[in-house]
């Protein structure tokens, strides 16, 4: 008796996760045939998840100001003050965020994981950037996305859904920025 449980079980199991799997790959056909959009720009749309609302982000900004009604797309970028990646990080996104092509259509929202605030505020005394930093005193914010290694960054669509999660590296900036490329595809198609 038990034995036939298990064998049904396992048959409604994975039959529910094969017509899913059908659904998605209809759902890119489909998709690419209606739109005529390229593969990636399929697989970024339906990869999407919720993230949160720009309201839940923490308290403590440290310089900047967030627009709540910005429309484009947000790259949230986890860091600390000792963080070697995170500090090549900065000038990257500085420079992204005064090219023509970016600088309306992308913003930058850092956010500290330093277990001080002063070291964040040293660290941006030296190291001036024009975009929001807020800190994340409690680690709570970076613990409810996964955040595990810094820097992580999280590509973000106006609605709130993000795309990608990437670190960052110099080696990295060619698929960052395809990945900034083929959202914005997204983005504006809509």
């Amino acid at each position: 008796m038990m034995f036939r449980f298990l064998v049904v079980f396992c048959f409604l199991f994975l039959s529910s996760e094969f017509v899913w799997a059908e659904d998605v790959l209809v759902r890119q056909v489909d998709s690419v045939k209606e739109k005529s959009v390229s593969q990636s720009e399929v697989a970024v749309e339906i990869v999407s998840s919720p993230i949160f609302p720009m309201k839940e982000l923490p308290k403590v900004v440290l310089q900047g100001k967030i627009d709540k009604k910005f429309k484009g797309i947000t790259i949230i970028d986890f860091w600390a003050s000792w963080c070697l990646p995170c500090k090549e990080s900065f000038p990257y996104y500085e420079k992204l965020l005064k090219n023509p092509k970016w600088k309306k259509r992308v913003r930058v929202i850092a956010i500290n994981l330093d277990e001080e605030k002063k070291l964040a505020i040293e660290f941006l005394k030296k190291n001036k950037v024009n975009f929001p930093v807020i800190w994340d005193a409690d680690k709570k914010f970076a613990t409810s996305l996964g955040v595990l290694v810094l820097p992580t960054a999280y590509f973000i669509k106006p609605n709130g859904y993000y795309i990608d999660k990437k670190g960052f590296t110099v080696k990295q900036i060619p698929e960052i920025e395809k990945t900034l490329q083929d959202l914005d595809r997204v983005v504006r198609r809509k």
